[in-house]
């Protein structure tokens, strides 16, 4: 929470007291225009159209907080968050600085290429790419290799 306060402070021209008390009034339910005709002294005066885009950054500022956190932890999960990372991806100030830093950890879509790859079809292609085998030959051999995988035959294919 204060760091979004911090944000929120250097992106927009209002008081922290006053940001506190519009964040407050937002999640109590409080619309912009309730905030702007009846809860001017709590805001510093602040129009409804500094309150709208108040609001703006507010949400984009809280979402890109929320999703920091999200890749640090994915980051962790699948590589090591050495301090140049974690250093990056505190100074990001857009969703998409962050997710250009995120990119590279990004788990790859499941294609049938890699679900044959964990499902351990990596020597059956690696004899199929090398054509030491005729078609009869290599066909021979993938059944083998198949039913030693799943046992029935007719429900792997």
């Amino acid at each position: 929470m204060k760091d979004l306060l911090l944000t929120l402070t250097q992106k927009t021209s209002l008081k922290q007291e006053h940001i506190t008390n519009i964040l407050k009034l937002l999640d109590e339910g409080s619309t912009i225009p309730f905030i702007a005709r009846y809860r001017k002294e709590m805001t510093g005066g602040a129009d409804d159209e500094v309150l709208r885009d108040f609001e703006l950054i507010y949400l984009s500022s809280k979402k890109l907080l929320e999703r920091k956190v999200e890749v640090s932890r994915l980051i962790v999960q699948r590589a090591t968050l050495s301090d140049a990372i974690k250093r990056s991806i505190d100074e990001a100030d857009t969703l998409r600085i962050l997710e250009d830093i995120y990119r590279p950890f990004k788990e790859k879509k499941n294609t049938r290429a890699t679900s044959a790859v964990a499902n351990g079809l990596t020597s059956l292609a690696n004899t199929l790419q090398t054509a030491r085998l005729t078609k009869s030959e290599f066909q021979i051999e993938a059944k083998k290799f198949v039913k030693k995988r799943c046992g029935i035959v007719s429900r792997c294919h």
